[in-house]
């Protein structure tokens, strides 16, 4: 396995606004659309109780698991844990973010996982804005050829 290698791990279609589980390489993901309709990919289960985020729900950017309601944002970032009190500290905890994109109908994942994060190594929320990373950038994406007889114009 090449950790900077992006991996096919659904077809675009197969990807909505409700999480679905998916396997890179043996570790348990979930990929979905935020919003914006971009899509997402982080680790499978939940830091708090491993449930598994497969089973939560999409709540504008943000994945809210479906155990405890813990919300975390979109680069893993937990948000809000609804038993706390108001004004207190959430746990240092987060979900693993991984790169994702989608091209040539497929859903892709870059196996160098959360360390490319933009925010993952990031001291502060504004070093996370200026692009800083902890790790090498991963490879683009593949240019896939699309083949005219697979096409409706072929």
């Amino acid at each position: 396995m090449l950790r900077h290698a992006w991996y096919a791990v659904a077809a675009g279609e197969e990807v909505a606004a409700a999480p679905k589980a998916v396997r890179l390489h043996g570790e348990d993901l979930v990929v979905y659309r935020d919003q914006t309709g971009a899509v997402r990919a982080v680790a499978g289960h939940c830091p708090h109780r491993g449930c598994s985020l497969a089973l939560a729900r999409v709540d504008g950017d943000d994945l809210v698991c479906a155990y405890h309601g813990w919300r975390f944002a979109a680069d893993g970032r937990l948000l809000a844990v609804p038993a706390n009190r108001q004004g207190a500290p959430l746990p240092r905890t987060r979900v693993a973010a991984y790169p994702a994109q989608e091209a040539a109908g497929l859903v892709w994942v870059c196996a160098a996982g959360p360390e490319t994060s933009p925010s993952a190594g990031a001291d502060s929320d504004a070093d996370a804005h200026r692009g800083r990373h902890a790790g090498p950038r991963p490879l683009p994406p593949p240019d896939l050829p699309l083949f005219p007889e697979l096409t409706e114009e072929g």
